[in-house]
């Protein structure tokens, strides 16, 4: 979308912007209605963000001047009495316009939100609205072309996104804003945006015709070559047959064709790309698991230049709590450099993590000082004490027994069991909500997601280490063969592929290979059983695993099959991997196909 302003200048210069430089305002309305000329504001939540931090936040119940019809509270949860004592929207309007000047809007389904803020300017200061915007919905139609449903809810679920207030104006503003960054990955990986400009041709399609990049006669080759219905990885070469991309799709030829679209809105740096490339090259396989290994693993090997946003896994950080300490510490680091403590991890984002293990500290209050700086402060303890985000271990101001405590309740929390801490922060955003102290609550509520989506990233990998130890079948690409994943603590350690009634021999090879890996595995743990880490070097890998897991659809058999390793003796796993694989004919294994 083109900036609306004036200042058509500073409209390009925004437009210029670097997208981690960018400023974002993620913006969600509940209202009374659904068109903005009959229908009032009554719930705005917004959130200020910059480079993946949260800059700020802005929330408040507005006070309609006509009902809030019945149907609307069911599912919002706001009642003629919750807006009863709230200010008026022409109140809070002018200190909103403030928060949000100079920024770029962003919305799912911004043209709903867009209408309804363009209306009260015009009502209430005379103005229309000036930022531009970023649709949410429209990003996921272009990125994610696979995915059936485009919502909020469905996208939630696509990225793992807990939501406690939907339908409420700053729970939705927090999803979206969480999707966003999700968005802005993809579109920084698979087509190359750098700038806000680019992110708005991407989302608008002001690029123009494709084929005028690139000569007809190779145009014409690229396209016409038939590509296949299935799913594998497909690689971009330039004339010298350089590798330049390597991506993964469900289906080739979709994917594929989609760079040939007049109607996608292509960037830059996809432009550029395609302009070099020469040829297209795939290799078929016969699931989208198996492409999505095969994908990350020849982005590894191959490192082509416009894989850009290719993870350094080294610099990945993990959570440490020092154990072996009478007072353990809570920190962030990069290595795994001692026996006398856990870990938790590896995370994707130190800056995101270190922000949510301050949150952590604000309520177990856990020490983050080194051991030379703990023995400094033994007479009285730090300020940290006194803003009460530490527990002055240091100065006795604890006990030992009650300080382990508070540790037990973190690894707890860490490892995704039921914890008081959500509900005590829940029930302190409920009370200052109800004291109409609606700034303070949206902090708070910040401080929930934060936390929420901390401990729901550090629950799937100890899931996948504990839980995750399988065996997963799936189609392969030659025909009556199967793919076998052996899965062991949430990583791939091994794959063979199996015919349709193939010997028991083999079937004991492959279990016998499973114990193997177990004991190999075994000798190389370097935590308790009870804690979960992975390897950086696997760490791609068992992401992948564990995201295929969580998100199948067990009664979509076409997608492959588990087999659970932590259960049944060998005789029993040997049994029900004969019958999958020789009993039942391959159709009836995939129905559907692939």
């Amino acid at each position: 979308m083109g900036l609306n302003h004036t200042d058509e200048k500073s409209g390009q210069d925004l437009e210029q912007t670097l997208l981690e430089q960018t400023v974002f305002v993620v913006v969600d309305l509940e209202t009374a209605g659904s068109s903005p000329e009959t229908a009032e504001i009554i719930e705005i939540g917004a959130i200020k963000l910059q480079g993946g931090e949260v800059l700020g936040s802005f929330e408040s119940l507005l006070k309609p001047r006509g009902a809030i019809p019945t149907a609307i509270s069911r599912i919002t949860g706001i009642y003629p009495e919750d807006v009863a004592q709230a200010p008026p929207l022409e109140e809070v309007l002018p200190a909103f316009w403030s928060f949000i000047e100079g920024t770029v809007l962003v919305a799912h389904n911004a043209v709903f939100d867009r209408g309804f803020l363009e209306k009260a300017a015009l009502r209430h200061l005379g103005h229309g609205l000036h930022n531009p915007d970023i649709c949410t919905l429209r990003l996921a139609r272009r990125l994610l072309p696979e995915l059936p449903r485009k919502g909020l809810d469905a996208l939630a679920i696509h990225f793992e996104v807990t939501n406690m207030a939907r339908h409420r104006a700053m729970g939705d503003a927090q999803v979206t804003a969480h999707v966003l960054g999700e968005l802005l990955a993809q579109a920084q990986k698979e087509e190359g945006a750098i700038t806000l400009s680019d992110l708005l041709d991407l989302q608008q399609s002001r690029r123009g015709a494709f084929w005028q990049t690139i000569p007809a006669e190779r145009l014409a080759a690229l396209k016409g070559r038939p590509y296949p219905k299935a799913p594998g990885v497909y690689f971009m070469e330039d004339e010298a047959g350089q590798i330049l991309y390597i991506g993964k799709a469900k289906n080739l030829k979709t994917r594929i064709q989609s760079y040939f679209h007049q109607g996608k809105g292509h960037t830059r740096k996809v432009l550029e790309l395609m302009r070099q490339v020469h040829r297209i090259e795939y290799t078929e396989l016969g699931s989208e698991l198996d492409a999505l290994l095969m994908e990350a693993r020849l982005i590894k090997s191959h490192m082509p230049y416009y894989n850009r946003q290719i993870k350094n896994y080294k610099s990945l950080p993990f959570i440490k709590i020092t154990v072996g300490d009478k007072f353990p510490r809570v920190e962030v680091v990069h290595q795994m450099d001692s026996e006398r403590a856990v870990y938790f991890g590896p995370f994707t984002a130190k800056r995101k993590l270190s922000n949510a293990l301050e949150e952590l500290n604000r309520v177990f209050q856990l020490r983050t000082c080194s051991d030379a700086v703990f023995r400094k402060y033994s007479l009285s303890p730090c300020m940290l004490y006194d803003v009460q985000q530490c527990s002055g271990p240091c100065a006795g101001r604890i006990s030992e027994a009650a300080y382990q405590e508070g540790v037990s309740h973190l690894m707890a929390f860490l490892q995704g069991e039921a914890s008081a801490v959500s509900q005590r922060l829940v029930e302190r955003r409920d009370q200052l909500a109800e004291g109409l102290r609606f700034e303070e609550a949206g902090l708070v509520q910040q401080q929930i997601f934060q936390l929420l989506n901390l401990q729901h990233r550090s629950r799937l990998l100890v899931q996948a280490v504990h839980e995750s130890n399988c065996l997963i079948v799936l189609p392969d690409v030659s025909p009556g063969c199967f793919k076998v994943y052996v899965v062991l603590q949430g990583r791939p350690v091994g794959e063979s592929v199996l015919s349709q009634g193939c010997p028991p021999e083999a079937l004991e090879e492959l279990l016998e290979q499973v114990e193997t890996f177990r004991r190999e595995l075994g000798q190389k743990s370097l935590v308790p059983k009870n804690f979960a880490y992975v390897p950086k070097e696997a760490f791609e890998e068992t992401r992948i695993i564990a995201n295929w897991l969580h998100q199948r659809d067990v009664e979509d058999t076409s997608a492959g099959f588990v087999i659970d390793l932590n259960t049944g003796s060998h005789e029993q796993l040997l049994r029900q991997l004969s019958r999958l694989l020789n009993t039942l004919p391959s159709e009836s294994l995939f129905p559907t196909g692939t």
